[in-house]
């Protein structure tokens, strides 16, 4: 499973080709295409910060080979912080790292719980090696990356991930590329899964914007400096907790996987600022606490809760 610095990690991999890429091969590249990527909307943002808020839901819950109570979370928010810096950049490598905050507050009844009310605090960052090459004769790009974690307690493990992309399309119109990602994580569900990216422009203004597993959508600029996205999204909601079992002092991991549905809008207030407002319905498949670095499926509380809706507003800054 994907935290949220492993999932944006992942879309920046994906990002890079159309992003870096382009902009470190200017010459050989047609200028229509290096200014199609290059617009106001970037997804890779120097320093962005957003709040959720989720309305109340109910859901079942379950710890090995036992049904528990039915509960509800009567209220959760979540204010997250991050930040991507490039260190080192030349036309074969790029070093740069992320920076990534998230701090959680939840009131929930029932499913026999230890507290009603919870305030966690989650911090992750990565520190990647991306190198660009040439293959089959196709831009090629090569990245291994480091992430430590933890949480109100300190540091608490790392783990990491490598993958390649090859771009097979870019011109004005079209990008597509293919890849493999690895994850060096004991608690991942999968280790390694193929990654696809496409993302087409057409003639009526609408654009195609897909990167498998991580989202599926649908772009338009509307007004003079907005964008409106339909689609779905994976996110994910990961904190370590101590003392959830009083018998023992281990640490462990809540992590929920999430698919958001909805539509965003996104608006440059100025130049480099843009405020986001996000909308729609999140359906939660799995919601699970595991030992740190014990498999997903070694858990020790599960929880299936319904869906709900969802409001995020954000703002980003790049330069």
């Amino acid at each position: 499973m994907l935290h949220p610095a492993k999932l944006s990690l992942f879309v920046f991999v994906l990002s890079v080709p159309f992003y870096k890429t382009f902009a470190q091969a200017k010459d050989s590249i047609p200028k229509e295409a290096i200014k199609f990527v290059a617009d106001k909307f970037p997804f890779t943002r120097m320093i962005n910060t957003e709040f959720r808020y989720d309305a109340p839901y109910d859901f079942s819950a379950r710890i090995p080979g036992v049904s528990q109570p039915e509960g509800r979370v009567t209220r959760l928010y979540q204010q997250r912080v991050n930040a991507n810096i490039n260190f080192i950049k030349s036309p074969k490598w790029v070093f740069s790292t992320g920076l990534f905050y998230n701090y959680i507050h939840a009131e929930t009844q029932g499913a026999n719980l230890q507290q009603t009310e919870s305030n966690e605090h989650y911090y992750a960052a990565t520190v990647t090696l991306t190198r660009f090459t040439k293959l089959f004769g196709k831009m090629a790009l090569f990245t291994a990356t480091a992430l430590p974690s933890g949480g109100e307690n300190g540091f608490e493990r790392i783990t990491g991930m490598v993958s390649g992309t090859l771009v097979l399309k870019a011109n004005a119109k079209t990008k597509m590329t293919i890849g493999l990602l690895g994850l060096i994580d004991p608690s991942s569900q999968v280790p390694a899964f193929v990654t696809l990216s496409y993302e087409h422009k057409f003639d009526n203004g609408w654009i195609a914007d897909i990167i498998l597993p991580k989202r599926l959508f649908m772009k338009k600029d509307v007004f003079s400096n907005g964008r409106l996205s339909l689609g779905t999204e994976l996110d994910n909601t990961t904190v370590y907790l101590k003392g959830f079992n009083r018998n023992t002092s281990k640490t462990y991991i809540f992590s929920q996987l999430e698919t958001m549905s909805g539509a965003t809008y996104e608006h440059c207030i100025f130049k480099g600022f843009i405020a986001t407002l996000k909308t729609g319905y999140k359906y939660t498949p799995t919601s699970r606490i595991v030992a740190v670095n014990k498999k997903f499926t070694d858990y020790v509380f599960k929880a299936t809760p319904n869906g709900n809706f969802y409001v995020n507003l954000g703002l980003s800054y790049n330069p």
